[in-house]
């Protein structure tokens, strides 16, 4: 199985078990270990995540970091990714990078640990995608408010 079939498959069982349950709440709850009991901020926070994991991706932490407001959240995540050993920074963690090869925790593990799926960047690229496609369409109103 590839790592998307795994994620489809463990998100499609995450929402049969869970009703009512969408990807920003099984991203944050089953992949970056965050427990809010709150759906607007699992949202804030996995997209905030997302967003940080492209930046660093593209090698642009530099000129993301250059607007202050967002550097603070650039080091919060950071320290969420590292502590799941899947960044590198050497001695600068303004320049961290994502490696493969490391010592890391998986990016998904079932409960009974049956089912993994171990850190690359493939895998990681993988998880953004499934996530980005599986976001909740917004409604289309009809009308103005």
């Amino acid at each position: 199985m590839t790592a998307k079939e795994i994620y489809e498959k463990e998100f499609a069982y995450y929402v049969e078990c869970l009703e009512d349950r969408d990807i920003y709440e099984w991203a944050a709850d089953r992949i970056f270990d965050l427990t809010t009991y709150d759906g607007d901020l699992d949202k804030l926070f996995v997209q905030m995540i997302l967003y940080i994991c492209k930046v660093i991706l593209n090698k642009q932490t530099y000129e993301f970091i250059g607007d202050e407001s967002m550097y603070v959240v650039y080091i919060v995540v950071c320290q969420l990714l590292n502590k799941k050993g899947w960044i590198n920074w050497g001695t600068s963690i303004r320049g961290a990078w994502f490696e493969d090869g490391r010592d890391a925790k998986p990016i998904y593990e079932s409960y009974d640990e049956s089912v993994s799926v171990p850190f690359t960047i493939e895998n990681l690229i993988a998880l953004i995608e499934f996530i980005e496609e599986h976001e909740p369409k917004e409604e289309v109103k009809d009308e103005l408010p």
